[in-house]
């Protein structure tokens, strides 16, 4: 029904948006949401707060899940740190409706 409303190009890319969590300044509850992520996930995302960078992350999450787990739950989440600032979300609306596509951090990149 949302395809037919809105198109099937934006249909796909609005199930894909995600906002990215900030592992750093999030509650338990909000860790839950994101997809994947159980109890103990989330008992292991909070035992390492704060995290300083992203390869802190992967270092500390790898030791529970596979390098594979690890990069898709990268894509859901961000480190930003106080007085920093972190590109966590490409303007995916703003590339489907131009075609322009431009190069930006990735998501836990320091600018």
């Amino acid at each position: 029904m949302l395809a037919g409303a809105i198109g099937e190009e934006a249909a796909a890319a609005s199930g894909a948006l995600w906002l990215p969590t900030n592992l750093n300044d999030v509650t338990n509850d909000e860790i839950l949401v994101i997809p994947g992520v159980g109890d103990r996930m989330a008992h292991e995302f909070e035992e390492y707060r704060p995290y300083v960078d992203m390869g802190e992350f992967r270092l500390e999450i790898g030791k529970y899940v596979d390098e594979s787990e690890v990069a898709r739950f990268e894509r859901y989440v961000t480190l930003n740190q106080p007085g920093k600032l972190v590109w966590s979300v490409l303007p995916l609306a703003v590339i489907a409706a131009t075609g322009v596509a431009t190069s930006y951090p990735a998501v836990g990149d320091w600018v």
